[in-house]
């Protein structure tokens, strides 16, 4: 069975889940987008309104300050698989409309839909956008993204070894980051850049 179709068998499996209460709040599911061959697959924390709205992921404002940063670093985003921790967008029923962080049991419940895209995606660099997939990709609740930020790791998904890297988060960058943090994370694309180019050749 080709990547595509596994793939398209995961999103159908997604799009029926009641694993927890979002299913009953989204318009869509977002699984995915970017290029099924991807070398270099981003992994988000989890869909925002926009995204929910157009079942892709990346596509808010966030997304297109992200799409700027990546022009700046000279990368182009159709060249990577964008994917998110959940794959629906976590709100409460009393706050339908207020995105949140996802939770622990939502993870649990959503998470193993992503070891299977990176299974079959098979990446050679992953990069974690945000603090929450920083945590639950590495399993270690107390690490601060501030602080490994730009570093590259080892990865353990599942008995398998990937390298790994982490940004801050579009949304982050948009919200709250300093213009250090900014400058940061453009050199951090820079290294991914390098990194992409190398993995080319």
């Amino acid at each position: 069975m080709s990547i595509q179709n596994r793939l398209n068998n995961i999103k159908k499996t997604c799009e029926n889940c009641q694993n927890c209460a979002l299913f009953e709040r989204r318009n869509n599911v977002v699984f995915s987008n970017g290029k099924d061959s991807a070398d270099i697959m981003i992994v988000g924390e989890a869909p925002g309104k926009n995204e929910d709205l157009t079942g892709e992921p990346f596509c808010g404002v966030a997304g297109q300050l992200f799409n700027d940063y990546l022009k700046k670093s000279g990368l182009n985003r159709d060249e990577f698989y964008i994917t998110n921790i959940l794959k629906c967008r976590p709100t409460d029923i009393e706050r339908p409309n207020k995105d949140r962080v996802p939770k622990q049991e939502e993870i649990n419940k959503c998470i193993h839909f992503l070891y299977e895209q990176i299974e079959i995606i098979n990446p050679k660099l992953i990069v974690l956008a945000g603090g929450t997939a920083l945590k639950t990709l590495t399993g270690k609740k107390s690490i601060q993204i501030s602080k490994v930020r730009g570093q590259f790791f080892d990865l353990n998904i599942n008995g398998k070894i990937y390298k790994a890297t982490a940004i801050f988060h579009p949304s982050y960058l948009r919200q709250y980051a300093t213009e250090v943090q900014k400058e940061q994370t453009l050199s951090d694309l820079g290294n991914i850049k390098r990194i992409y180019f190398s993995l080319q050749g």
